[in-house]
């Protein structure tokens, strides 16, 4: 399931190869579609990779509605529906005051900077995590003394792209990744 942020701006982004039509002339498209509208998001094609700006959606739906979303693509004149999946909305950020008895509850929403997500990218998320190490001049003797010097750099990092790091495959996929190119270090 998608999550779509009422509260921040975000960008969704995903490769694609498109063969046989001009890539400079398609046009792409996510579309968010509930059993009574669709909300759709125009974006660009460049250099094999789509990139849609979404806008904050705070007022235009509430917390928790769930529906369908599809990136759409219209390469020259055939239509295309490359990745589909459910989404549901969420915020950011969230803060509950209770007083006493819990009779009253307020909820109040918090906005945080734009985040930009870029799906299915392994060996991207890899190769930046690698670089903040060399950047922190993290070495493999370090990582090597103490193990929690990557799992804090991993975790920072998911926590800043927006990564659920409950999501083991991904982590895993990410760690695994790292591995193969530790040695860079």
């Amino acid at each position: 399931m998608y999550k779509v942020y009422l509260d921040q701006n975000k960008t969704f982004e995903c490769d694609i190869k498109i063969e046989g039509a001009d890539a400079g002339k398609s046009e792409a498209r996510l579309v968010l579609e509930t059993k009574d509208f669709f909300i759709t998001f125009k974006g660009s094609i460049q250099d094999g990779k789509v990139k849609i700006p979404v806008n904050k959606l705070k007022g235009v739906l509430q917390e928790n509605f769930k529906g369908k979303i599809a990136l759409e693509v219209i390469a020259e004149d055939t239509f295309f529906t490359p990745w589909s999946d459910t989404f549901e909305t969420d915020t950011l950020r969230k803060v509950e005051v209770s007083f006493g008895d819990d009779s009253k509850l307020i909820k109040e929403t918090a906005s945080k900077p734009a985040v930009s997500v870029r799906m299915n990218n392994i060996e991207e998320h890899s190769n930046n995590i690698l670089s903040l190490l060399k950047e922190n001049r993290v070495t493999i003797k370090d990582i090597v003394k103490k193990p929690e010097i990557l799992i804090e750099n991993v975790s920072k990092y998911c926590i800043d792209k927006n990564i659920n790091i409950k999501d083991t495959k991904t982590i895993s996929q990410i760690l695994e990744a790292i591995s193969n190119k530790i040695a860079t270090l």
